[in-house]
C-alpha cells in the first residue's frame, strides 16, 4: 500500500532536493538580536544561509532554518497564508538565485508555486504553474537544473495512470505544457515520489513500488531507465525521496523508517553501502532527504514533525547528531526538504 494512502489520503505526497545558495532576508534590529541570541544559546552561528527549507503539508507552509541550528527554534523565514497558494505542499526546491519552488498536491491535479528569494510571510507567488495543459497529477517531487528547467514527478497520471515526470521550460508560468514528459509502460514508473538530478543531468526517480529508476539526460516519452536499483537485497521499503552527495552516492528516504545509501552508479539488486535504521535513529516516517556540503544527512520526518540530522558517514542504529523539533519550529507534516 502506498505511503499516502496509509497516512491521510491520496493527496498527500512528498519531495526533497539538494541545493546550496544564500538567503536574502531583511531583519529588524530586534529580530536580528533575537536570532543571534537564539543561535548563541544553541552554540551555532547566527549568520545567513545555507538554509534548510522544509515543505509542511499539514499546516501548508515553507519554513527555512539556518543550517546547523537545532532544537525548538523559530524559523528564519516562513511562507504561509491565504495569498501563498500553498495547498498540501509536498516538495520544495531552491534554484541558484534563491527562488523557492513548491509542489502542491491536492484533488486529482496540483500546482507548482514559485516565490522570490526574499519571500516571507503571506507572500504571493511570482509564478504559478496550473491548468489542464500542465499534466500535473498529484505532484510529489520537484527539481531545478542549472538552466532553470523544472522537473516534476507526478505520482499518478500518464497513459497507464502509474505516474509521470514532466519537464517545464525556464520561466514556465500559468497553464504551461511540459516541453518533455517521461511516461508509459517502458519507463517502469509506479507511483513515483521525489526526484533528483546529478551533475550531468541523469534523473533519479524513486517508485513507491520498491525501486529507484535512473533516466538518461534528455529522456523523453515512453523510454526505459538506463538503470534501476531494486530487489530484495536493496533494503528499499516505500522509497519516497532521493538525493545525491558530491561523490554521486545516492541517498534514499524510505517511509519504512530507514535511510539507505548506494554507491555511485549502483544498479540492480545491490545491497546498500550503509543503512540508517533502528530505534535510536528516532525515524518515524522518513519522507524527505537532503545532504549538505559536509555530508550531513537531513531527513524530514513526517510523523514526528521533525527534521532529523545524522552526521556524515552515519550507519546502523545511530542517534541523530541534532534535531529540529518543537511547536516553535512550525513543522507540521514535513515532507520535502532542500538545502541552499
Amino acid at each position: 500500500m502506498s505511503k499516502e494512502l496509509r497516512r491521510f489520503g491520496a493527496s498527500a505526497m512528498a519531495l526533497s532536493v539538494l541545493a546550496v545558495v544564500g538567503c536574502d532576508v531583511q531583519q529588524s534590529a530586534a529580530s536580528s538580536s533575537l536570532l543571534r541570541a537564539s543561535a548563541a544559546a544553541w552554540k551555532y552561528p547566527a549568520a545567513s544561509c545555507p538554509c534548510v527549507y522544509v515543505a509542511n503539508s499539514l499546516a501548508p507552509s515553507i519554513t527555512a532554518f539556518v543550517a546547523g541550528t537545532h532544537g525548538a527554534l523559530t524559523p528564519l523565514k516562513t511562507v504561509s497564508g491565504s495569498s501563498t497558494g500553498l495547498n498540501n505542499p509536498t516538495a520544495v526546491a531552491v534554484d541558484a538565485a534563491g527562488n523557492v519552488y513548491a509542489a502542491n498536491a491536492f484533488g486529482r491535479s496540483g500546482t507548482i508555486t514559485v516565490y522570490a528569494a526574499a519571500s516571507n510571510g503571506n507572500a504571493t507567488p511570482a509564478r504559478t504553474i496550473a491548468g489542464p495543459d500542465t499534466k500535473l497529477d498529484l505532484p510529489a517531487g520537484i527539481a531545478v537544473d542549472g538552466a532553470g528547467k523544472l522537473y516534476v514527478s507526478n505520482s499518478e497520471g500518464g497513459p497507464d495512470g502509474r505516474g509521470s515526470v514532466a519537464v517545464y521550460a525556464t520561466g514556465a508560468d500559468g497553464n504551461a505544457a511540459p516541453i518533455r514528459s517521461i511516461e508509459g509502460a517502458k519507463t517502469g514508473l509506479d507511483e513515483p515520489g521525489g526526484l533528483a538530478l546529478d551533475a550531468i543531468g541523469n534523473l533519479y526517480v524513486p517508485n513507491q513500488a520498491g525501486n529507484v529508476a535512473v533516466f538518461a539526460p534528455g529522456a523523453n516519452g515512453n523510454v526505459a531507465p538506463v538503470r534501476t536499483i531494486g530487489g530484495s537485497n536493496t533494503g528499499l521499503s516505500v522509497p519516497y525521496q532521493v538525493t545525491l552527495d558530491v561523490q554521486a552516492n545516492l541517498y534514499v528516504a524510505n517511509y519504512g523508517n530507514a535511510v539507505t545509501v548506494y554507491a555511485a552508479g549502483a544498479k540492480g539488486n545491490v545491497a546498500p553501502t550503509r543503512t540508517i535504521a533502528g530505534s535510536q535513529t528516532k525515524l518515524d516516517g522518513a519522507d524527505g532527504i537532503a545532504v549538505d556540503a559536509s555530508g550531513n544527512i537531513h531527513v524530514a520526518d513526517y510523523r514526528s514533525n521533525a527534521v532529523v540530522v545524522f552526521a556524515a558517514g552515519s550507519n546502523g542504529d545511530v542517534s541523530p547528531a541534532r534535531t529540529i523539533k518543537g511547536p516553535d519550529t512550525k513543522l507540521s507534516g514535513p515532507e520535502g526538504i532542500a538545502i541552499r
